[in-house]
């Protein structure tokens, strides 16, 4: 009998509009927490936890573990602008809007609340720093599988 095995992955992307009406794209992966797999099962189950619906950014640089529930700096945090699905890949996004997270930014994470709550996935990347006029784009993909 084969053993079947399903891998959980992320990706999250950001793109910097600056004031001066540059763009930058980052592209990082992340690491999906403990906390988060077991949400993902649960959202297979009859009491499903609540959705995720914010992103979290911050200026930690400890490297993601799989014990994280935090980030471990957090700046800033922003109800996600859309939540949809294309095959076995999961996508949030959100936009990081003027002045919010204003500053360096190294670490995000997905979360379920506007407070707390589960956090699904969390990454560390070399600092980018927002000004205040900044706009950033985002999107973070859960790939299942």
């Amino acid at each position: 009998m084969k053993a079947d095995s399903v891998n959980i992955s992320g990706n999250l992307k950001i793109v910097a509009h600056k004031a001066n009406g540059e763009k930058v794209s980052y592209e990082m992966k992340n690491l999906v927490v403990a906390n988060g797999k077991t949400y993902l099962a649960s959202r297979a189950t009859s009491t499903p936890q609540t959705l995720m619906s914010h992103m979290a950014f911050g200026s930690g640089a400890t490297v993601p573990a799989s014990i994280n529930s935090t980030l471990e700096t957090e700046t800033g945090r922003v109800v996600l602008a859309s939540l949809t699905s294309n095959a076995n890949v999961i996508i949030h996004t959100a936009t990081l809007g003027a002045g919010i997270s204003t500053g360096t930014i190294s670490e995000a994470g997905l979360l379920n609340a506007a407070k707390a709550g589960v956090m699904l996935a969390r990454t560390t990347f070399d600092p980018i720093v927002k000004e205040a006029d900044d706009v950033f784009t985002i999107e973070w993909q859960i790939v299942i599988g």
